[in-house]
């Protein structure tokens, strides 16, 4: 009898143990089923958000445009700000590139920054006479004066994009006709704009220093052959160190980085974007 009071006692602890067991993996089912359901509800209302505030960024960016595109900026006037008055504003434009701006084009003129001889902004009434400007804002040659748009911090990175893509491109001979033109690189006919240029991977080292009289303008597609072939004439026209064997010299100067293949995107690939110092593009 014992026995048999005993058997049975142990039978009910462990259907006692299966149904809380049964009990606690359904309510634990249950606790991982709503806490999804909220995690997928709140990923969406992240994604509506991001959404929202991409196109309010956008909104913002066409905004700052709109206000910036009569405007431009002169840098090296060497002047103290009490000193400038759009009296001496207008006088200098025509000084320097002959071009008549009369007081009632210039809306507003203001030095932005800090310290001595700051840029100066000025803002006109219409875009015609600022276009006027810029087109002849080569002539003040052997004068420290500079003219430049006045860009948003997005159009500045954008034309250090095109820009740094252009001068890659031009290494390759393959392409016959490199340049940019409103806000897109155009290789051989084939346009691409800063974000899809920005996603490519380039080797920074092959990027050529840009002179201060080069244009404001982009760059793109840089081959293998293009960067070794470089490398390879840098090594031929190198004087040879006596203590260097024959066989050394013979070598081709190619490393494992070089020799990587780029993915056939026709355009380069970059480790890193480079934020620009031309947060004012020389014209």
């Amino acid at each position: 009898m014992p026995d048999n009071e005993t058997a049975v006692t142990n039978k009910l602890i462990l259907e006692e143990i299966i149904r809380t067991r049964s009990e606690l993996k359904n309510s634990i089912e249950a606790s991982e089923a709503r806490l999804l359901l909220k995690i997928e509800e709140a990923n969406n209302k992240i994604k509506e958000l991001e959404e929202e505030n991409d196109n309010l960024k956008g909104k913002i960016e066409y905004l700052e445009r709109d206000k910036k595109k009569k405007n431009i900026i002169v840098f090296g006037l060497n002047r103290a700000s009490e000193n400038i008055t759009l009296e001496v504003i207008c006088n200098e434009i025509e000084t320097l590139l002959d071009v008549e701006v009369s007081k009632s084009d210039v809306s507003d003129i203001y030095t932005i920054g800090k310290g001595q001889n700051r840029p100066v902004k000025i803002e006109f009434t219409n875009y015609m006479i600022k276009n006027l400007i810029l087109k002849n804002c080569f002539k003040p040659k052997g004068k420290h004066i500079k003219i430049a748009n006045d860009l948003t911090p997005k159009q500045r990175k954008e034309g250090e994009i095109l820009r740094k893509h252009l001068s890659l491109a031009r290494l390759d001979e393959n392409n016959k006709n490199c340049y940019i033109k409103g806000n897109k690189l155009i290789v051989d006919n084939k346009s691409y704009a800063p974000e899809d240029l920005e996603k490519i991977v380039i080797n920074e080292d092959t990027i050529p220093a840009r002179p201060n009289s080069a244009p404001a303008t982009p760059t793109l597609q840089l081959t293998n052959h293009a960067i070794v072939k470089k490398q390879e004439q840098t090594a031929i026209n190198k004087p040879i160190n006596k203590a260097e064997s024959s066989v050394k010299v013979a070598e081709t100067p190619r490393n494992k980085k070089q020799e990587k293949e780029i993915p056939a995107i026709g355009i380069p690939k970059v480790t890193r974007s480079r934020t620009g110092s031309s947060s004012n593009n020389k014209l």
